[in-house]
């Protein structure tokens, strides 16, 4: 996957002259990729793709596909697929009308069209329903007529945003099984919008996590949740207890920071030397009950204040020197007899606490 499909060049966007939603991106997704934009409200991902589609333009930078620049080139000529979170279906349409509607702009033949509409509805699971009317269908029907619509003529890519977004959970997650069904079958090349970390984690090649039109990292799901760059990444991606305090003692790839309770031994990501404020972190599943092995790094003292109880997991509040972290644990029933107010010994390994630098 290393020939890309998609290149952003010193792409830059405003809306109103001022602020930039999107900041000099510098991007490529590869051919094949599944690839999220994952970020908040505001964060440029939506724009990014609307860029790509031809529904927006650059205010400075280019756009290439395939090698080729598309920045100047209208929407309807880039042989792109947009799925989109309303499904943007014609309520009048059968289902095999809505799917022939992007062929029939292209002038093809009747008898090619009913069969790629046979192939796709075959691709999403829905041949037998060309006769319905949109408005029969139910919404997760609707969303797999959307992206049969988006794969009918073979485009380069497809561009998705937030197309799970008006789903209930249950259907949300069987959809996302789906849509990444279809991907590893076609080896078609995606990229996907979504402010829903789970989602990208579950469904992405690579995701690139943006904040205020910026890129602050690019990562496979793993790389993203076990080695975050950045304190934002860290607090965003995944559940994180983040911590702020300033280094003591700074040695290589190591650090020691100075919290009210005790030290704490750290993995240094970015400038984080002696004196320097940081925000460091450590995921609740990683937290552990002492054992007295030795093999924890970071032991504390701490006082449960809450264990919430979800059925294949506990979460567990612990307060620690007036800070409260949270565990995160599988269903034992060891741990089911903890009580609040309870007092516990709990800390873990320095690997996987990391310590972010902060700029001055």
């Amino acid at each position: 996957m290393n020939e890309p499909v998609v290149s952003f060049v010193n792409v830059n966007k405003t809306y109103d002259g001022k602020a930039l939603v999107v900041d000099d991106l510098n991007l490529s997704v590869h051919r094949g990729e599944f690839l999220t934009l994952l970020g908040s409200s505001g964060s440029g991902k939506t724009s990014s793709l609307m860029m790509v589609a031809g529904f927006e333009m650059p205010t400075s930078g280019d756009i290439l596909l395939d090698g080729r620049s598309i920045t100047r080139l209208p929407a309807y000529r880039r042989n792109i697929g947009v799925v989109f979170q309303n499904y943007a279906l014609f309520p009048h349409m059968t289902v095999a009308e809505n799917l022939a509607f992007p062929l029939q702009a292209r002038k093809v033949g009747k008898a090619e069209i009913v069969k790629k509409v046979s192939r796709v509805l075959e691709i999403v699971r829905l041949t037998g329903y060309e006769a319905r009317k949109a408005t029969q269908l139910s919404g997760g029907q609707q969303q797999r007529v959307a992206l049969a619509r988006a794969l009918i003529f073979d485009p380069a890519l497809i561009l998705m945003d937030e197309p799970l977004g008006a789903l209930d959970r249950q259907l949300r997650e069987a959809m996302q099984y789906e849509i990444k069904h279809i991907h590893d079958t076609l080896g078609i090349s995606v990229i996907y919008v979504t402010h829903d970390q789970d989602e990208a984690l579950a469904m992405s090649n690579r995701v690139v996590v943006l904040e205020k039109g910026k890129i602050e990292q690019v990562g496979t799901p793993k790389e993203l949740y076990e080695t975050p760059a950045t304190a934002f990444v860290a607090g965003f991606v995944g559940e994180n207890n983040c911590m702020k305090g300033r280094v003591r003692l700074a040695e290589s790839d190591r650090c020691v920071i100075a919290m009210p309770w005790g030290d704490v031994s750290a993995i240094t990501v970015g400038p984080a030397g002696a004196g320097r404020d940081t925000t460091w972190s450590v995921r609740p599943e990683r937290i552990e009950f002492d054992s007295g092995s030795g093999d924890l790094d970071n032991v504390y003292d701490g006082v449960v204040k809450d264990v919430v109880y979800l059925g294949d997991q506990i979460r567990i509040y612990v307060a620690i020197g007036g800070n409260t972290f949270v565990l995160k644990v599988t269903n034992k029933s060891e741990l089911a007899v903890l009580t609040i107010g309870q007092r516990v010994k709990v800390g873990w390994r320095a690997k996987d606490c990391r310590a972010f630098g902060l700029p001055h």
